[in-house]
């Protein structure tokens, strides 16, 4: 996704692509986009990341340790 050009390839990358992140801001203003975007971040807020779940939440959703088969 032209979005995440920064995360998957570095912020200085952004600066390489100004056309790009000058339609992303475009397209980012709409209404319909910003409320899909907007519910995205709800819906994580909601749910554990992996790099703050516990052991215990990996195990259960990986099925290992107490939870392996």
């Amino acid at each position: 996704m032209a979005r995440g050009v920064g995360t998957f390839l570095g912020k200085p990358t952004e600066a390489d692509y100004p056309k790009l992140m000058a339609w992303v801001t475009t397209i980012n203003s709409r209404p319909a986009v910003s409320r899909a975007l907007a519910a995205v971040d709800d819906a994580r807020a909601k749910t554990t990341a992996f790099d703050k779940a516990g052991e215990a939440a990996k195990d259960g959703l990986f099925g290992r340790g107490r939870y392996a088969a």
